[in-house]
């Protein structure tokens, strides 16, 4: 998934900017997220606060159970964000070899920016080097 691509997801529509966070649902389950979590709160308050559109993207298998894990983890970590969940496979065939966890920006339903954190969660590596996201948190 590169800059400029369409984002293959359905929780997004119209022309405003958004984030998708892409992360496997067994992520929710330790601690592994939480300072991805606050990075997300982070770039919504830069962003756009409460009217940027965060969409979190969980890569499992699909069943409610774990929606539920999703939802209660971004509930724990006062993260605003839909939900939708998909599946490996389905993510692979979407979106290639991204890694999880991912963070997109987005607008007008095409990718921005693309990071993962590094070795370090303070320091990030941008898909394309145009945009210092650490700088916005």
């Amino acid at each position: 998934m590169g800059i400029g691509d369409p984002l293959p997801v359905s929780g997004l529509s119209g022309d405003q900017p958004a984030l998708v966070w892409a992360f496997a649902v067994e992520q929710c389950l330790g601690c592994t997220l939480g300072d991805r979590a606050r990075m997300i709160r982070g770039l919504q308050r830069r962003l756009g606060g409460a009217d940027i559109k965060t969409l979190a993207l969980a890569v499992g298998e699909g069943p409610e159970d774990e929606r539920d894990i999703v939802t209660g983890f971004l509930t724990s970590q006062r993260v605003n964000a839909e939900v939708e969940i998909t599946s490996r496979r389905d993510y692979v065939r979407d979106f290639g070899a991204s890694p999880l966890s991912v963070i997109y920006v987005t607008g007008w339903n095409r990718v921005i920016e693309a990071v993962v954190p590094a070795d370090s969660v303070d320091v990030w590596r941008s898909a394309d080097g145009t945009l210092d996201l650490a700088g916005l948190v």
